[in-house]
């Protein structure tokens, strides 16, 4: 077993604040460089330098000007006196070895050159890396103060790091590119003004090889892993790893363990940031730790529950093949580098075999055995049958849970629920047998006061049961015999235990009950589901009868004076309620063929009244040829009706209006009589008419007697009647 991690070690960094000093130069003059190269490469260093001037053909007149110059290069710190102070004028009495070079004037003779006036000074910001002692320009990778990661670095940590800056002065010299100087200026001297201590990390630098025995730790740098081994310590890197949020367990606790020896079957191990991953819902079922709470995971069931989870797991995920646990724990093994003990956070994955998965499951299985069926809880018990593979647990379980509860419509309810969740055979042929025998049970002890309880549980039933509702009712019916009832309670009973109307009229027909108190007008009706339509009806034959008349459909005659409007509308209602009857027609036949009579009684009437109605709207339109053309067509009502409106119309238009006002028809005819409008012959004729007339409007139970011949006729006097007729002579005029 092998776990390796990358991750990033911080490193020292110190940030110099540098005083540095610089002039411009330039080449030396001859006077000068003569100077200089006698300082540096005479042999006989005791000469005087007059002397040795002269040797060079300087005469003593011109000896003044290298004594100036001599002056100048100790000014700009190229030479330097040994002892004493320099002056020009006892040029004469200084000897060469009087003299010798300062270091920036070694380097400047050697470069050529010499400062032109004195010297510059500003800040330089510069960085000293303490793993290679290197000083840099730019430090391109972030870096923080090192007392803000104090978690890592003790203090006073640097005070024992050796950061030799001797290289400073030089490094500046030869690496002037990164001093923004212009070409012909030169570093003298640098200075460090202050410090400042840093720390940077390099992505990855670091290696941790988590092994059985040992904790390897691989610094790619071999500078970097030579300062860790000199300046680091275990606690630091356990500090180290203890801020950085993939290394620290954010919603559990963590055991600590000395190595691995205590774990078995170890399938993986991971860092704490992968804990919610490799804790997420796995496998059939699956227990985690979350807030101390043990949250049960069963198909899409989540659940807190009361049982503990075992050891050190905080989640442990099962399914039919294998079962697995996860346990946060702080290894302790020794490191490689400085062969002492460090610890570090891993999350560590178990298999579980078979016999410690079986007594976990057998545990919780109990646990479950005891509580109230519930959809969530019997998911957990399915689920946990199913992985242990022994479906007649399932079978027990229900048993149990049905036992509990006493009453069949709580069974029923309990069983349908559980088939939702069990659907093993074994559990499918259980549920077949108890629900027979509750079938069974409820006819058993059927009576009128629990009969739709009893039906309506039957009916829950059907899909084990395999009995549709009208089988269900067929058995129910053989009861009925034995409940005293009358027909509208037996009746009552049946509806209300959700069967049909159809069904519950096989057994009682109160149908034909509720035609014949229609028929005999015997008072309200008994209340059932169907009751409304035959009261509406009931109702509406009832006003009928009293506003026109009818006693029977043998004993009838039309009052001469009724609501013409009331009796079409109540005739309408009453034909639209017989209709929406029609459907029980087969329940009473001779019942409702004795109420269609009534429709064919008042029809006759009913369409004379709208046909009066219609035509009166426009009598003016009836013409001889519209009432020939009824005639010939055999619509012998309408021209009766229409000739009795044409006939008004014109005895009221010569008469006059005031004179009929108030009068009706019979009135009208003797009026015109009396005012010579028609003759006295057609007097008795047009009687005849109005006397038919009102036989249709007013029918009995006695036929009407009319043809076509006496139609003919009645059409020949109303329309012999006119405006301009000449007032008929009586006897004596005609003598």
């Amino acid at each position: 077993m092998e776990k390796i991690i990358k991750t990033s070690c911080p490193f020292p960094l110190v940030k110099l604040d540098i005083n540095l000093k610089y002039a411009t130069v330039h080449k030396a003059s001859g006077v000068g460089f003569i100077i200089l190269v006698l300082i540096k490469e005479a042999k006989n260093r005791n000469e005087l330098l007059c002397e040795v001037l002269k040797t060079f053909g300087v005469p003593d007149d011109l000896q003044f000007i290298f004594a100036d110059e001599l002056s100048s290069l100790i000014a700009k710190r190229i030479l330097k006196l040994k002892s004493g102070s320099y002056q020009p004028e006892y040029f004469d009495r200084c000897a060469i070895n009087h003299f010798s070079f300062t270091e920036d004037g070694e380097r400047l003779f050697r470069d050529g050159t010499i400062p032109t006036g004195e010297t510059k000074a500003k800040q330089v910001l510069m960085y000293f890396n303490p793993l290679n002692s290197d000083f840099l320009y730019v430090f391109k990778d972030k870096y923080m103060s090192i007392e803000k990661d104090d978690t890592f670095f003790p203090a006073n940590f640097m005070d024992k790091v050796n950061c030799d800056y001797s290289r400073l002065k030089q490094f500046l010299i030869d690496n002037p590119s990164g001093l923004s100087l212009k070409k012909e200026e030169k570093v003298l001297d640098g200075e460090i003004k202050c410090t400042k201590n840093l720390f940077y990390k390099e992505e990855n630098n670091l290696e941790i090889i988590v092994g059985n025995k040992e904790i390897k730790l691989n610094i790619r740098n071999k500078q970097a892993k030579e300062f860790y081994k000199k300046f680091y310590t275990p606690d630091m890197l356990e500090r180290a790893l203890a801020i950085k949020k993939k290394f620290v367990f954010s919603s559990v606790k963590a055991k600590k363990s000395s190595g691995f020896e205590r774990f078995k079957n170890i399938r993986n191990l991971y860092l704490p940031e992968d804990y919610d991953k490799q804790t997420s819902h796995w496998g059939e079922f699956s227990l985690k730790l979350v807030d101390n709470k043990c949250i049960l995971t069963a198909g899409k069931t989540e659940l807190e529950t009361e049982y503990k989870l075992p050891e050190s797991y905080t989640f442990i995920a099962f399914d039919s093949n294998e079962t697995k646990g996860i346990i946060p724990a702080i290894i302790e093994l020794p490191e490689s580098i400085h062969n002492s003990k460090l610890k570090i956070n891993l999350v560590v994955e178990e298999s579980i075999e078979d016999k410690q998965r079986e007594k976990f499951l057998t545990v919780i299985f109990d646990l479950f055995y005891h509580k109230p069926f519930t959809e969530e809880n019997g998911e957990v018990i399915k689920t946990i049958t199913r992985i242990l593979q022994k479906p007649d647990d399932a079978v027990t379980y229900s048993k149990a849970k049905l036992d509990e509860t006493k009453e069949i419509a709580a069974q029923i309810d309990l069983l349908l629920e559980m088939k939702k969740c069990f659907k093993n055979q074994s559990w499918v042929d259980f549920a077949r047998e108890t629900v027979r025998k509750i079938y069974n049970s409820l006819f058993e002890n059927l009576t009128e006061k629990n009969f739709a309880k009893n039906l309506k549980l039957a009916a829950k039933l059907q899909e084990y049961t395999n009995k549709k509702q009208s089988d269900i009712f067929e058995e129910s019916k053989s009861c009925f015999p034995k409940f005293k009832l009358n027909e509208f309670e037996k009746f009552n009973l049946i509806t209300e235990s959700e069967f049909s109307v159809n069904q519950a009229l096989s057994v009682s027909n109160i149908i034909q009950i509720y035609v014949n108190s229609i028929i005999t007008n015997s008072g309200k009706l008994e209340k059932t589901v169907i009751s409304t339509d035959f009261q509406a009806l009931y109702n509406n034959l009832k006003e009928i009868k009293e506003l026109v008349g009818i006693k029977s459909i043998d004993n009838y005659a039309f009052k001469q004076d009724y609501d013409k409007q009331k009796f079409i509308d109540l005739f309408r209602a009453f034909k639209a309620n017989l209709n929406d009857l029609s459907k029980y027609f087969v329940f009473a036949k001779e019942g409702f063929a004795e109420l269609e009579k009534y429709v064919e009684i008042m029809q006759p009437a009913f369409d004379f009244v709208l046909l009066e109605r219609n035509a009166s709207a426009n009598p003016q339109q009836i013409t001889e040829k519209y009432i020939t053309e009824k005639i010939n067509n055999g619509d012998y009502r309408i021209a009766i009706s229409d000739l009795c409106i044409r006939l008004d119309f014109m005895l009221t238009k010569i008469v006059g209006i005031k004179e009929m006002y108030g009068k009706n028809l019979s009135d009208k005819i003797d009026l015109a009589k009396a005012k010579a409008v028609i003759s006295k012959e057609d007097l008795p004729i047009l009687h005849t008419l109005r006397d038919c007339r009102n036989q249709l409007q007013h029918p009995t139970n006695k036929a009407i007697k009319y043809n076509k011949e006496n139609i003919e006729l009645w059409e020949k006097t109303v329309f012999s009647i006119k405006e301009t007729k000449e007032k008929p002579k009586n006897k004596e005029e005609k003598k």
